[in-house]
């Protein structure tokens, strides 16, 4: 958390006279942009292929093997 977001979360009535928008709208923005976000992240994992070889307890010749 920024210091800005801090003052404001503490301070929601600044909102307006240091952002030029309501405190609620700017909750709705950052929660919208943080969907937005965690969107793209899903579309971009789609194609990419993920080693957990640690946790799996196999090396990775076994698991190259096993695909």
């Amino acid at each position: 958390m920024t210091k800005l977001r801090g003052y404001l979360d503490k301070n929601p009535q600044q909102t307006k006279r240091l952002l030029g928008m309501e405190y609620e709208q700017l909750i709705e923005l950052i929660q919208a942009a943080e969907l937005l976000e965690q969107e793209k992240r899903q579309e971009l994992d789609k194609g990419t292929l993920r080693f957990i070889i640690r946790a799996s307890g196999l090396t990775v010749d076994e698991f190259i093997s096993l695909l």
